[in-house]
């Protein structure tokens, strides 16, 4: 049976940064971050590609060394530029952490200035550059998973794997025209959304970044709360051991 696909996703597009907390009594906030750009173009994908390796590629990627590795901000953070799953699919620069409560402000704030200010290092690109030429020659697709590969490629539009373009256009792909594409992201508002202590975060600091919205757990989800069991249901007896 052919299945009709579903619509194209639909981004927050606030006119300034927003950050939307909810409130859990816990000792790790976990953050994550969004930076709607609207569908891109299929020229771009290699371009995104080394930029995602520039800042997750391992660790000595820019997000690891930086934020863990150099100030101790993050139990762990990743960035990435997402490319949607069929071609009319917003991209969207997104990422996220888990840092210790009392340092989510700082945290955030430090992962916007890598991601969205602090130019590219050149030496940085050429370790990525390096690090994606060295996966394309030596990584292969499990035959387990060449299914979900293919399929992937479908939806995005693809007649044909498309890495060995990917490969030759990264080979390619000029240092300016990395840090270009990249600054395209910067001066688009931000989406985040936290869980935290709000007793031991700084919301102050916070507002700082951005315009805080307040949501409770029960705002999170569209199906509402579970129906109740009436209280006289019969409870199914539970099985004896043999």
């Amino acid at each position: 049976k052919k299945l009709t696909r579903r619509p194209a996703i639909t981004d927050r597009k606030p006119k300034t940064p927003t950050i939307y907390f909810v409130h859990r009594e816990v000792a790790k906030s976990y953050v994550s971050v969004a930076v709607p750009h609207g569908p891109g173009e299929r020229a771009k994908k290699p371009t995104a590609e080394l930029l995602n390796t520039y800042l997750n590629g391992g660790m000595n990627a820019l997000l690891f060394q930086e934020m863990r590795e150099a100030r101790g901000l993050v139990y762990f953070s990743y960035g990435n530029v997402n490319q949607g799953q069929y071609p009319d699919d917003p991209w969207a620069l997104t990422g996220g952490m888990g840092t210790q409560v009392d340092k989510t402000p700082d945290a955030l704030a430090t992962f916007l200035e890598l991601v969205r200010t602090k130019p590219l290092d050149a030496g940085r690109i050429a370790i990525a550059r390096t690090s994606l030429d060295q996966e394309y020659r030596s990584s292969r697709i499990d035959p387990r998973w060449s299914v979900f590969w293919i399929s992937s490629w479908d939806d995005a539009g693809e007649p044909s794997d498309p890495r060995p373009w990917y490969w030759e256009q990264v080979k390619a792909l000029k240092d300016d025209d990395l840090r270009a594409f990249a600054g395209s992201f910067a001066d688009k508002p931000v989406v985040v959304a936290i869980i935290g202590d709000r007793a031991r975060v700084n919301l102050d600091a916070l507002k700082k970044i951005g315009t805080v919205v307040e949501l409770t757990a029960d705002k999170l989800f569209s199906y509402g709360a579970f129906p109740k069991a009436p209280a006289d249901a019969k409870q199914p007896a539970a099985a004896k051991l043999p």
